[in-house]
């Protein structure tokens, strides 16, 4: 239903337009998602995409109707940063927003391809590449912290 938004529209509808969304363990004071997201560790990385607009964030969008919120965040996954994922549980959640990130592991190619219209690049990244981004390199810089609490 919404896979014709662009990804910078998603991501302003589905996570906030603001810096101020953090994504807050454990991810389970959400029961109805409106939007879900990957949270994808390979190696001591995690998966991050960038939007057209430059920033980086990780990989999610919209629950269609009817899917689940684990289902949406490995489509979105898939879509995006072209890896094949299974999806666990929620690691952290936006209340505001009604977003939540899973725990997701690879399960098929690990190297990642940006699908060149939503995002323009797909990478892994270690502790150190994330917080060494700048806050405007990152479209929700709150949620550096989530990313980080991935990779301990």
């Amino acid at each position: 239903m919404y896979g014709w938004l662009p990804l910078a529209w998603i991501a302003l509808l589905a996570c906030g337009s603001s810096s101020s969304t953090s994504c807050d363990a454990p991810g389970t004071q959400v029961s109805n998602p409106r939007a879900a997201g990957c949270l994808t560790v390979l190696d001591k990385k995690l998966l991050m995409v960038q939007a057209s607009d430059g920033r980086w964030s990780i990989p999610g969008g919209y629950v269609d109707p009817g899917e689940s919120s684990s289902a949406a965040a490995m489509r979105e996954t898939m879509e995006e940063a072209g890896v094949v994922v299974s999806a666990g549980a929620p690691a952290c959640a936006a209340v505001r927003t009604q977003f939540v990130a899973h725990r997701c592991k690879v399960v098929g190619d690990p190297k990642p391809r940006p699908d060149g219209e939503e995002t323009r690049d797909a990478k892994f990244f270690d502790a150190a590449a994330i917080r060494a981004l700048p806050d405007e390199a990152l479209r929700f810089p709150v949620q550096r912290a989530a990313y980080l609490r991935m990779l301990e």
